[in-house]
């Protein structure tokens, strides 16, 4: 009889969440039959989520692989050059790619696809130049870097060989965002998510078991090359043709202008993504480095659920903005949080409550990651739920409210980063990241329903509009 408590509670709290989940489903449904707005945001982000799901069956593929064959220590490495090259990509084309998708979709909704042309070649030269510059400065400063940043001599050649890499994924990263703008959501994922992880898993499978840590590297290097080169046949063959006597009227200065405060939005953004990653690579092992990597890998399932859905929300908040239709931009943000809440929590249960088991499938080094996995699944609970937000204010010109939010997120990232990781190691690094993406969504939350009166999480709803 004592037992009965506790369990009475498991099955009363396993009876709430079908309750809650059939009424989540239900309440999609209702919507989805009067919203044609939500039912193409549902008919295209299906295909994205499934295009996404195998992107991600491909990331894991690639990290168990890595696992496997390269043991805990090499793995941790390998994805700290890893997140070197991201950071460098990342910063070259900050604010030049979400300006570029918001003018695409802009110039796509009105047909003046002449200045499509131009937008895109704009972008492609201006992150062409700097990826180029800052592919040399790694190559130049690589032993600076390794010996006395991450203090990790061994890694100076296989981090000079990594930042060819710069340039090519900073492209095709670019020209991801620009098809979005397009609508053509399928392909900018298949750009953006599958295909680097997908042909780095062959070339490590064929390469790693040989040369170890150098061919895994070797892989990325020719894996990026190869994305970039069928990003750009996917951009050519998806542009719609220029009619005869169009001309371009779009000026580079509108580039610019628009990109420098979303630049600062990149910036932010990138210190919020990669410094756990980074002051774990100074302070800790390559074991540690893994296992944190692994864990954020596996928790970062569920943001694709919100990567799908935002491919199709982005430009639609631009072309709503555009038409002045501020209750339709309402009614699709609400409308994709509820779709995004419902995709993400099986996800969140199964780590919940099988961390472990997950974990075991990359060896019996990473288990003891299972806490950092379900401090990392809760954060992006918070990240998904809390719906499109960061991309709510960029595609309604509220870049400075976006970029505030952010300047405060990452001060308060960086400061922790250092404050908790060096002691507290992978485990603090959870700590730090999913409180950082828990703070900066609910103030975007906070932002958006300042400034355009919207609240995107249906939960709360009734909370704001009473204040």
């Amino acid at each position: 009889m004592a037992n009965e408590g506790p369990r009475g509670s498991y099955y009363c709290g396993v009876e709430q969440l079908q309750i809650w989940v059939a009424k989540l489903l239900n309440r999609i449904r209702n919507v989805m039959s009067t919203d044609k707005h939500l039912s193409e945001l549902f008919t295209h982000a299906s295909a994205a989520f499934i295009v996404k799901v195998a992107a991600a069956g491909l990331s894991l593929g690639l990290s168990i692989a890595l696992a496997q064959l390269l043991g805990a220590e090499q793995t941790g490495i390998y994805y700290l050059i890893f997140t070197v090259v991201s950071i460098f990509a990342l910063i070259t084309r900050s604010g030049i790619d979400r300006a570029g998708l918001r003018f695409v979709s802009a110039n796509n909704t009105s047909a003046e696809y002449a200045n499509i042309r131009v937008v895109r070649l704009q972008c492609a030269l201006t992150v062409l130049v700097a990826s180029s510059f800052a592919a040399a400065t790694v190559v130049i400063s690589s032993d600076y870097i390794a010996f006395e940043i991450f203090r990790k001599g061994s890694i100076a050649n296989l981090m000079a060989i990594a930042a060819i890499a710069i340039v090519p994924v900073a492209q095709f990263n670019l020209h991801a965002e620009l098809l979005k703008g397009l609508k053509q959501t399928t392909g900018a994922i298949t750009v953006q998510s599958a295909l680097l992880p997908g042909l780095t898993l062959i070339g490590v499978l064929v390469l790693a078991p040989v040369h170890g840590l150098a061919g895994a590297i070797a892989a990325l290097v020719v894996s990026s090359v190869i994305t970039l080169i069928v990003s750009i046949v996917i951009w050519q063959r998806r542009i719609p043709s220029v009619a005869p006597g169009s001309a371009a009227s779009f000026h580079y200065g509108k580039l610019i202008a628009a990109s420098g405060p979303l630049f600062l939005v990149g910036l932010f953004q990138l210190i919020i993504l990669h410094t756990a990653t980074v002051v774990l690579g100074i302070y800790g092992e390559g074991e540690d480095i893994a296992r944190f990597a692994i864990a954020s890998r596996l928790a970062a399932l569920m943001s694709f659920v919100l990567f799908a859905v935002n491919s199709i929300a982005a430009p639609k908040f631009a072309e709503f903005y555009q038409n002045d239709d501020i209750e339709q931009i309402e009614k699709t943000a609400v409308n994709s949080s509820v779709l995004m809440a419902a995709m993400a929590t099986p996800i969140l249960l199964v780590f919940l409550f099988g961390a472990k088991p997950v974990l075991s499938v990359y060896g019996a080094a990473f288990v003891e990651a299972d806490r950092m996995l379900v401090i990392l699944a809760c954060g992006q609970f918070v990240n998904v739920i809390t719906g499109s937000v960061a991309y709510l204010l960029a595609m309604t010109s509220n870049e400075m409210l976006l970029m505030k939010a952010l300047a405060v997120t990452a001060i308060f990232h960086l400061l922790s980063s250092f404050m908790i990781i060096p002691y507290w190691g992978a485990n603090g690094a959870a700590v730090v990241t999913a409180l950082t993406m828990s703070i900066i969504n609910l103030l975007l939350v906070y932002a958006v329903w300042k400034k355009l009166n919207i609240v995107s999480i249906p939960l709360i709803r009734k909370l704001f509009r009473a204040r």
